[in-house]
């Protein structure tokens, strides 16, 4: 009925963990307290995911494991996406414990998580700093705001 360039249909973005859970393998939640927050210190990151859940039916190093009960090993996929693979291949196998498999994982999501919680720091000492880039940015979306409904107001003759 109007352009398409005004009016687009959305399109679905899919991710690829459908949904990442909790440390308890219960729905993330901070009611929980089963999350890891993004600025996590190092130290309350490696706490956090000694509490992950594993296999349950892994009792000794060495049995073998199922990666796809494991909540781990879906933190796996996203952090260490490269080794995925072959950390499902020695869980499988038993080459590889739960406690390895977690620092593992503890490390990679340190690196991942550093940025954000550095950017954020410096952003916490100073927020009039902050304070004047969302002034900037709320000229910005008005601005942007205002051209989109004149687009609109055209497109349907108003």
């Amino acid at each position: 009925m109007y352009k398409n360039d005004v009016f687009p249909e959305p399109k679905a973005i899919m991710a690829k963990i459908s949904m990442l859970t909790g440390l308890d393998k219960r729905k993330m939640s901070k009611s929980y307290n089963n999350y890891i927050a993004i600025n996590e210190s190092q130290e309350g990151l490696l706490e956090k995911v000694k509490q992950m859940v594993t296999d349950p039916g892994r009792i000794h190093k060495t049995d073998p494991g199922n990666p796809d009960i494991c909540v781990v090993y879906t933190y796996h996929k996203i952090y260490t996406s490269s080794e995925a693979a072959d950390i499902q291949e020695s869980c499988k196998q038993g080459t590889i414990g739960c406690v390895a498999c977690k620092k593992k994982l503890a490390q990679q999501m340190d690196i991942a998580l550093a940025p954000y919680r550095d950017k954020r720091e410096y952003y916490a000492q100073r927020p009039e700093l902050v304070k004047e880039i969302l002034h900037d940015g709320k000229k910005v979306a008005e601005a942007r705001a205002e051209a989109t409904m004149q687009e609109v107001r055209t497109a349907m003759h108003l």
